[in-house]
């Protein structure tokens, strides 16, 4: 994988850490588990991936009001999208779905 956040920490951030492709970037941005994160010796050696950390210290107020706004929107525009998709995927004969 080339990208994650991971909001757990403890042996899930360790396991992302592992998944990471040469160039991959994992962002810590939170830590609910309260497990410690063990990585094995040599972990961070090796090709180049990056580790950050995020914590936001503003008032999200604001913002989260906007986001309480934006689900609805979100939606009819994805919704508007996918179907578009599987529109043209039948009209296409490609199959849609599961493996």
């Amino acid at each position: 994988m080339h990208s994650a956040g991971d909001n757990v920490g403890g042996p899930q951030l360790v396991k992302a850490w592992s998944l990471l492709a040469r160039g991959g970037s994992l962002q810590s941005i939170g830590w609910t588990s309260g497990e410690p994160a063990v990585l094995q010796p040599y972990a961070t050696v090796g090709p180049v991936k990056t580790l950050s950390s995020y914590l936001t210290l503003d008032d999200a107020g604001a913002d989260l009001g906007t986001l309480d706004q934006s689900p609805g929107r979100l939606a009819r525009v994805l919704g508007a999208d996918c179907g578009r998709d599987r529109r043209d995927a039948r009209a296409s004969g490609e199959r849609q779905g599961g493996p």
